[in-house]
């Protein structure tokens, strides 16, 4: 991928650049046709493409690796914001433009190009994508732990991402925003430790359904050495969830999570274990109810809640 002042520099004709093996994606931007780019590598480029322009709303939150619901996938189009008294948008192929009244602070620089922050791209979201759940969600995903998992390849940014502190401010200046409602009903739901997306939907369900809420990664303690952590924990009945994800159909994880799960027994714990199944009406009927069943041993009662 390369800029058109770059191929000119580089001595290309324009007979070259308008033939097969090349394609321009926006304005100044081309691409070979037969390679592969990274996301954020045509992010960076549609920014530099426009210098007083920014990387907004869904395309900023892919570039910071906030979790997104599957049907937000990195590609076009992309998100540019532009603020300024004439409240111009950006235009040109395979841009949404937007207007932005968002202050310098919120806006920053990595690698030479601009990009909304974390808690900027995370009010945009609200404003424009996200439902209440999910908006919960990408908030939590600020919030990792920097000894959580990996992040994901190709994004940009270290764990943790924003605080709340630094959403409460931004909230409390930008008055009047499309989605701050929504925003502020989302905050107090925010929870830091959350290790990925299904993780996190399943608090906040469990929480709906009427059950305690539940601490996210906790260090339970450590038997022969091991550290206990699950998913999430409700210290006071004892009773842990854990979310399977794909990585735990590997046999070494499977180990694992039996030695886990065997850990939690010894230590008076009751674990109750979903997977994608969760995911769907049925499974997560059937979870919820091998839940309130943990629950029932510890002679507590959780009420059927109907789902929102």
């Amino acid at each position: 991928m390369f800029r058109l002042d770059d191929a000119v520099r580089a001595g290309m004709t324009p007979d070259q650049l308008r033939g097969r093996m090349y394609e321009r994606i926006g304005r100044s931007v081309y691409r070979r046709r037969d390679t592969v780019i990274r996301p954020v590598d045509v992010y960076a480029a549609f920014s530099r493409s426009s210098p007083d322009t920014y990387l907004s709303h869904t395309s900023a939150a892919l570039a910071w690796g906030i979790w997104l619901p599957p049907r937000i996938q990195p590609g076009f189009p992309i998100h540019l914001s532009r603020t300024g008294p004439d409240r111009t948008v950006p235009r040109q192929k395979n841009v949404i433009g937007h207007w932005s009244s968002a202050a310098p602070a919120d806006v920053r620089e990595i690698d030479g190009f601009r990009i909304a922050s974390p808690a900027l791209a995370w009010t945009q979201l609200a404003g424009s994508a996200l439902g209440l759940e999910d908006l919960v969600v990408a908030g939590d995903a600020l919030l990792q732990d920097p000894d959580g998992p990996p992040r994901a390849e190709n994004v940009v940014g270290t764990n943790p991402l924003a605080t709340t502190e630094e959403l409460e401010r931004l909230l409390q200046r930008r008055a009047g925003f499309r989605g701050r409602r929504l925003a502020m009903e989302a905050l107090p739901l925010l929870r830091a430790r959350a290790d990925s997306r299904p993780e996190s939907i399943v608090r906040q369900r469990l929480i709906r359904q009427g059950f305690p809420e539940s601490e996210a990664n906790p260090v339970l303690g450590f038997v022969e050495g091991r550290r206990i952590r699950p998913d999430l924990a409700d210290r006071v009945h004892r009773i842990a969830v854990q979310y399977e994800g794909k990585q735990h159909n590997e046999e070494a994880q499977l180990g694992r999570d039996i030695l886990r799960d065997a850990d939690l027994e010894r230590i008076g714990w009751i674990s109750v274990r979903t997977d994608k199944a969760f995911f769907t009406p049925r499974g997560e009927q059937a979870f919820f109810d091998r839940l309130r069943a943990a629950y029932d041993k510890r002679g507590v009662i959780i009420g059927r809640v109907r789902r929102a």
